[in-house]
């Protein structure tokens, strides 16, 4: 669907948009190749935080992790069931899911928790498989389209190449598929411990499989533009928004085979359906299994109970994978469409893709002598511009996204004080803890129902996408709710640092920079170019320039937050030892075989 969603958010430039994508995405992938080649470790990506900067920071990336990569597993449920109603039109009506679609979608996510559950040694096999599947099938798909590309369709269409003007082509990263797509690359770190040979296979699982996936998507996009039949889909020729109404919405590699006329490319579309029903199937399986990991990740570190370390005979996390499959059945309620769930799960995503550049750094600091088998060049450079990449990625979202996303990682921050602060570092008012936490839920959920959500977010809903005029009536709301927001949270953090012992106050401590980056890029989304004012107080590209010079400060902020926790200091130990018996173990193989 990505090809569609692309070409219709940015024309034929959407090629620069998946482009930059990959170049944004590759900053990221590097950064974790370093760390996780140095620390190998399942549920890394929310243990990896907890290494840099202790157990606040932990936590409020491993909630968005976890409230972000459910909401996947429910996307490619959705995405299967949007296929599955060429046959059987009950299961939705519009793209959304009706009550049957809904009963199909669950019974599709418990079968991918008994999967996790029973064997991961066959859950690797048939990604496996289908995974070469689909790296084969939509190549052979894009070349069957490059007999009928129309090279027109790229400058001689009405608007040209850019018909939608340069603010399209970030606009189409987080919200037409582009890096929902590219996010996969998660999958080889966070089952990091279960690997072999992690140390090498890891970065090399990271970086080939990212850029091999990259490559099937610039080619996919290629032939899809250039195989449109504007007339066959009854459109002006360079109407590219008009495409979401058509019929490729059903199937857009589907459809657009079909319409050639081709008797070779028709039977082919076939194979291209079916695959479509079973590509999102490895994606959904091995995000129930990467987000269980994530809840045994904030057990190990701390911050959820023990109960998530719980394995089965199979070593898998359980309790974990069943906490993932409640969460992912709950999304499909507030998110019955793909396009909406992948929107806001790639938006949670950047909020934890954000600490992989700092991590880095402030692990070459703090554990200087650990052995780094993969060790990224210019450093300092390139994991800055990992944090710029994920900190623009998630200000081109839109403020009508990042609103929603805002207000759902703050509600994180009442379980951290009720739970993390009593259980990890001795907290002497946990009663208090749970007061406050109360009162913080309750004043952000009323703060953002009447301040947000009615004074902002329904009247530019009501313009269709035209924009407010920039009023009192639309500013003085903001305000108010950022500065009731802004002083709530400094407010518990505050009793909450005065309450914990020595390494409490340590952590929370480290952690500032990130709840404030959290505030910035809000308030930037709001008066920027993907904001809510038809004319904007600082237009594109100003707005991405203030952004990028933003991110860098608070990089450098981040970096100088970092501290050497006790964690780090046994996982490095941990990971020492395993590296020892496993070249005792190999040593003493050459010796039998001798």
């Amino acid at each position: 669907m990505a090809p569609l969603y692309s070409a219709a958010a940015a024309g034929p430039a959407s090629l620069i948009s998946w482009i930059l994508g990959l170049v944004l995405v590759l900053f990221i992938v590097l950064a974790y190749a370093e760390i996780s080649a140095m620390l190998p470790r399942s549920g890394s990506i929310v243990r990896y935080p907890h290494y840099a900067y202790g157990g606040f920071v932990s936590f409020m990336v491993a909630w968005a992790y976890i409230l972000g990569y459910s909401a996947v597993v429910t996307a490619e449920v959705e995405a299967i069931v949007s296929y599955l109603t060429a046959f059987f039109p009950q299961l939705m009506v519009s793209g959304v899911l009706t009550w049957y679609g809904f009963a199909v979608s669950v019974l599709f996510v418990l079968a991918f928790f008994f999967l996790n559950y029973y064997s991961v040694y066959l859950l690797g096999k048939l990604t496996e498989g289908l995974g070469w599947l689909k790296l084969v099938i939509p190549l052979v798909a894009a070349g069957l389209l490059l007999l009928y590309f129309n090279p027109g369709n790229f400058t001689s269409v009405p608007g040209g190449f850019m018909p939608m003007g340069a603010p399209s082509l970030v606009l189409a990263l987080p919200t037409a598929g582009i890096l929902y797509s590219y996010f996969g690359f998660r999958q080889a770190i966070e089952w990091g411990s279960e690997v072999k040979n992690p140390q090498r296979n890891i970065p090399r699982g990271l970086i080939a499989g990212f850029l091999l996936g990259a490559l099937v998507y610039l080619v996919l996009q290629v032939a899809f533009i250039g195989a449109i039949n504007w007339k066959a889909l009854s459109l002006t020729p360079g109407n590219w928004s008009g495409l979401y109404g058509t019929v490729l919405s059903s199937g857009a590699m589907y459809y657009i085979l079909k319409l050639t006329g081709s008797p070779l490319l028709i039977a082919f579309s076939f194979v291209v359906f079916a695959m479509a029903i079973l590509s999102p199937m490895p994606a959904g399986w091995a995000q129930l299994g990467s987000c269980g990991r994530g809840f045994y990740g904030m057990a190990a570190s701390g911050n959820m109970p023990e109960i998530f370390l719980k394995l089965s005979r199979r070593k898998t996390p359980y309790v974990a994978l069943l906490a993932t499959t409640i969460l992912s059945i709950i999304f499909m309620l507030p998110f019955p469409s793909w396009v909406t769930v992948g929107s806001y799960a790639v938006l949670m995503a950047l909020l934890t893709y954000v600490i992989a550049g700092p991590i880095v750094v402030v692990l070459r600091r703090t554990a200087a002598g650990a052995r780094r088998p993969f060790k990224l060049p210019a450093v300092a450079l390139l994991a800055g511009l990992a944090y710029v990449a994920a900190y623009l990625a998630t200000y081109w979202a839109s403020f009508s996204m990042i609103w929603f996303v805002f207000f759902v990682a703050m509600l994180g921050l009442p379980i951290f004080l009720m739970y993390t602060t009593s259980s990890s570092y001795g907290a002497r008012r946990s009663g208090l803890m749970v007061v406050l936490g109360i009162i913080y839920w309750a004043v952000s959920a009323i703060a953002t129902y009447f301040l947000l959500y009615n004074g902002i977010v329904v009247p530019y809903n009501a313009t269709s996408g035209a924009g407010l005029a920039l009023s009192s009536a639309y500013v003085w709301p903001m305000v108010a709710y950022t500065v009731i927001m802004a002083a709530l949270t400094a407010a518990v953090l505050y009793v909450a640092h005065r309450s914990v012992n020595e390494e409490g106050k340590m952590h929370i401590g480290a952690g500032i920079w990130y709840v404030a980056s959290l505030f910035i890029v809000f308030v930037l989304s709001y008066v920027g170019q993907f904001g809510v004012f038809s004319s904007p107080p600082i237009p594109f590209p100003y707005d991405t320039v203030v952004a990028a010079v933003v991110a860098v400060l608070v990089f450098i902020w981040s970096v100088r937050s970092g501290i050497e926790t006790r964690d780090l200091k046994a996982a490095l130990a941990a990971t020492a030892a395993q590296e020892t018996q496993g070249t005792a173990g190999s040593t003493e193989g050459t010796a039998q075989g001798s």
